[in-house]
């Protein structure tokens, strides 16, 4: 059977090929432009993502470069010393046994406190020197020694003729001899130490 018994006519002809023109162009736009520009959009966003976190990654760079500087100068500062784990008391013990040497001397360790991470080793110390110089070198070995360390109260005297400690007489030999009593505070830190029963609960103690 004849379908089509006539040709088409110029107009219709027109008429078709503005429909199929039409229908190229929604196909196009549906299967092409939609998906390219969504595509595009959906790089877009991520990129503007992938930047924003590209630029808090930066600076958190920025901030680690800065704080591994400021180590650096810490560290290559003489006078700032560490703060060693807790418990470092056997390492204090041996500062100050290697400082106090054959002086006479007393030693009583106090009450440990507890502030965050920071603990404080708190020591009352007294001991005999056969001259001012002799109390000068022991402090400043205190103050240089490998521990961060804090001296408060010292309190001095002339002695008469008599060594405290040793019960020994100080003669003409040591006629600049002085008593010296003073408060320390060695500083620890938790990093990296270990708990124990002599560790207090958290207190507040001033710095």
């Amino acid at each position: 059977m004849k379908i089509l018994s006539r040709d088409f006519t110029l107009f219709e002809k027109i008429l078709i090929a503005i429909l199929l023109l039409v229908i190229v162009g929604l196909a196009y736009y549906q299967f092409v432009d939609k998906p390219v520009r969504s595509a595009i959009e959906s790089a877009e966003a991520e990129k503007e993502a992938l930047n924003i976190e590209l630029s808090g990654i930066n600076a958190k760079i920025a901030e680690l470069e800065k704080m591994q500087n400021d180590l650096d100068r810490i560290l290559a500062d003489p006078t700032i010393n560490p703060m060693p784990s807790y418990n470092a008391i056997g390492e204090i013990r041996n500062v100050l046994n290697n400082l106090l040497g054959d002086l006479g001397y007393r030693i009583t360790f106090s009450n440990v406190t507890k502030d965050n991470d920071q603990i404080r080793q708190n020591i009352s110390m007294s001991f005999t020197a056969p001259d001012y110089d002799s109390v000068d070198a022991l402090l400043v070995g205190l103050e240089t020694n490998d521990i961060r360390c804090k001296i408060a109260d010292v309190k001095g005297s002339r002695v008469y003729g008599y060594n405290y400690f040793t019960g020994e007489v100080i003669g003409a030999d040591f006629p600049d001899a002085m008593n010296v009593s003073l408060s320390l505070t060695f500083y620890e830190t938790m990093h990296g130490g270990t708990p124990d029963a002599g560790l207090p609960a958290e207190t507040s103690a001033a710095n």
